[in-house]
């Protein structure tokens, strides 16, 4: 990682910007019960180097309940079906953990705070 390319987030910073992105998700999710469809409020993806890769509302899954257990099915990045609702447009970013410390680039973050104004989230 080119550290000059990225600005530290404070774990505070991140946690209140984690917290709006996953309740607009989690809200999301809500208006889709019933059909087996789910957008993935968060994904992190965990280096060999010790770096974490978290991803916002990215990914879709067809959920499969089955004698008890949940069967995740991947379907990709884009919205399954023209008829759903559309998804929080939550910008496409990646934010990077290590250690402690949390690293994104001054336009993702720009992004992500522009995004939580217009959706006025609290």
């Amino acid at each position: 990682m080119t550290e000059h390319l990225y600005v530290k987030l404070s774990k505070k910073e991140f946690d209140e910007i984690f917290s709006k992105l996953k309740s607009l998700v989690y809200s999301y999710n809500a208006d889709l019960k019933g059909t087996g469809l789910y957008l993935k409020p968060f994904h992190i993806v965990y280096k060999s180097n010790g770096k974490q890769y978290i991803y916002i509302g990215k990914y879709w899954y067809y959920l499969e309940y089955k004698d008890g257990k949940v069967k995740w099915y991947y379907l990709g990045t884009e919205k399954p079906l023209d008829k759903l609702p559309d998804p929080p447009a939550i910008p496409n970013v990646t934010i990077i953990k290590k250690g402690d410390d949390y690293y994104i680039t001054p336009l993702d973050l720009d992004r992500l705070k522009l995004f939580l104004q217009k959706a006025q989230v609290s």
